[in-house]
């Protein structure tokens, strides 16, 4: 099995346990501002972000899929977004930031390493810290 069926197993039991009326709460991944931050970065420091594209597109697919298999159990999906900013001080968080959501990119990411860290740096020294959008969403789903 993989994350989405099991997820979808899970979405099953829960909405044949609510009542009419019931609502069920389930939170997913909210990343996707996090990745065109990312793609704005990349290019600003002279990378090429495709990989950087084909992930936020993954992403932004499977979010819709999450709420598509969520519309099968429940008449009606809200959708809450909380935003949870990251702060960076340092070009090594960043970097590790970096790689930590790219982990497939690791060489590309590696061999392109000083371009990035030099953009870092300066957007360190222009603001002393670079903070990095992020969410989390919660999809509220009435039975």
């Amino acid at each position: 099995m993989n994350f989405f069926s099991d997820m979808k197993a899970f979405v099953k039991r829960a909405a044949k346990t609510l009542k009419p009326g019931g609502m069920f709460s389930v939170n997913y991944y909210g990343v996707v501002e996090e990745y065109g931050y990312w793609e704005r970065i990349l290019k600003d420091a002279g990378v090429n972000p495709a990989f950087a594209v084909e992930e936020r597109v993954a992403m932004e697919q499977r979010q819709a899929q999450a709420k598509e298999m969520l519309s099968e159990f429940f008449r009606e999906i809200e959708v809450d977004i909380l935003p949870q900013p990251l702060r960076f001080t340092t070009v090594d968080e960043l970097m590790e930031r970096l790689n930590r959501r790219y982990p497939n990119s690791g060489k590309y990411i590696k061999a392109n390493s000083k371009k990035l860290e030099e953009h870092f740096a300066q957007l360190l020294e222009k603001d002393g810290q670079v903070v990095v959008d992020i969410a989390t969403i919660f999809y509220h789903c009435y039975k």
